[in-house]
């Protein structure tokens, strides 16, 4: 098979590889889409703090939001069968350890996520290797992009549980990118009575627009947050802020428009810490702050509302590639980064 390895920061290679054979509780999928994430790039780069810390090793394959045909199965599988559309968790865990067991595979001390850190190979391959426990059926009614979707809606998921939304709330997203919009719009489904979200670039608002992620769309460079929010709610505070930006700023100004005993919820990756950091800010006004990195448990939830149909995430897709144009799909991350929120690599056309 093809597989895109990477040996190193801009040392992207295709490469020929034995087709792997799944072995006992293992199954063999054709990977039929694969998204290009933002950090799919920080680790193609060398950016990523967790490739300076060597967590990333290399040579490896990267690619861990996909969706695929189950092409091979192994021993003992009986969940699945050949011909079946599959995605999967983003680690896999030991299966043994009282966090796999409790279904919380990212606290198991040997878990391997799928294509970034302690890596397993990920989807960025004609085929990929799987664990039966970590592979969930794609509805039928679904379609490979919006299952190769599935990944960040996930995280987005994670991040709208830890920031507890609630029928009712107002919500701050901070971030016009993939895991933004996702987590605004499952705000609304949530039942938030009015979302917020901010962003910088005209086309990725238009989109969170055209996605119906926000009832308010606050363009940061032409208009104040906290000006816009006091517009709309009692007091000039939301409830909860999720913050996906990336932006320090932002995330220290998310204090400054949480009401008193509200939640901050980021998912974002800072790669350094906070200056003056006004911890008495929490403290005095009981805020909590969460930090969300993984998506255990939240695959069934989301595969449900992609099901119903109330989710519909493809509008998301801005770039489609050949798989033998990844090189192409990376360097066009920051090339084309203002018309871009999620890159596709199609592994059929």
């Amino acid at each position: 098979m093809k597989a895109a390895r990477l040996y190193g920061p801009f040392d992207l290679r295709m490469t020929e590889l034995p087709r792997p054979e799944p072995g006992p509780g293992q199954l063999l999928a054709k990977v039929e889409r694969a998204c290009v994430c933002s950090t799919d790039y920080a680790i193609y780069s060398g950016e990523l703090y967790f490739v300076k810390t060597g967590d990333v090793t290399f040579p490896m394959t990267m690619g861990h939001e996909w969706s695929g045909t189950v092409a091979a199965v192994g021993p003992d599988v009986r969940g699945f069968k050949v011909g079946d559309r599959v995605v999967s968790d983003n680690g896999f865990g030991c299966g043994r350890c009282i966090h796999c067991l409790n279904g919380e595979t990212f606290r198991c001390p040997e878990v391997r996520s799928l294509g970034t850190v302690h890596a397993w190979d990920g989807a960025f391959a004609e085929y990929i290797l799987l664990p039966e426990r970590h592979t969930f059926r794609l509805p039928d009614n679904v379609d490979f992009d919006s299952g190769a979707l599935l990944e960040p809606m996930t995280v987005a998921f994670s991040g709208v549980r830890a920031a507890e939304v609630a029928p009712g709330d107002s919500v701050l997203v901070n971030g016009s990118g993939a895991i933004g919009l996702l987590a605004a719009r499952l705000c609304r489904i949530a039942g938030a009575a009015r979302v917020f979200l901010t962003g910088r670039n005209a086309f990725k608002l238009g989109k969170a627009a055209e996605f119906e992620a926000a009832d308010v769309l606050i363009d940061t460079t032409r208009e104040s947050v906290p000006g816009t929010i006091a517009r709309y709610t009692p007091g000039g505070r939301v409830d909860k802020v999720i913050e996906t930006s990336g932006s320090l700023e932002l995330l220290a100004a998310a204090f400054d428009v949480v009401r008193s005993g509200g939640v901050v919820a980021t998912i974002a990756f800072y790669d350094k810490g906070i200056p003056d950091f006004a911890i008495d800010k929490l403290v005095f006004n009981n805020i909590t702050l969460r930090g969300v990195a993984a998506a255990s448990g939240t695959h069934a939830a989301c595969l449900a509302l992609l099901e119903s149909g109330r989710l519909r995430p493809g509008v998301l897709i801005t770039g489609r590639y050949r798989f033998d144009e990844l090189a192409r799909a990376l360097e066009d991350m920051k090339l084309r980064n203002r018309e871009r929120i999620k890159w596709i690599i199609d592994f059929n056309r």
